[in-house]
């Protein structure tokens, strides 16, 4: 990820348990569209997402849009009925 989203939060009392360098960085503003939508197609960088969203990083309402948006056609497109050879087994929840 890029290092210049990635910031210590200030310690004004000088109070905190664990040290700097013990503590993970927090990410302190959004990703850029270009960097989190970066892989052909429009895809987004799920990887990046997924350490962004772990740092606690924020998105912005028009990328959030975007990634449901995206879903939604991806989820479109997948099949609501499967059909299958017997003989077959069942195991476990198959309400949905």
């Amino acid at each position: 990820m890029v290092e210049s989203l990635y910031s210590t939060v200030p310690d004004p009392c000088n109070d905190r348990t664990c040290s700097e360098k013990d503590c993970p960085k927090l990410v302190n503003k959004p990703l850029e569209d270009t960097v989190l939508f970066s892989q052909e197609g429009e895809k987004p960088d799920w990887k990046l997402l997924k350490e962004f969203l772990s740092r606690e990083g924020p998105l912005t309402k028009p990328q959030c849009i975007k990634l449901l948006q995206l879903t939604i056609d991806m989820l479109k497109k997948e099949p609501n009925l499967v059909q299958v050879e017997e003989p077959i087994c069942v195991v476990g929840d198959i309400h949905g």
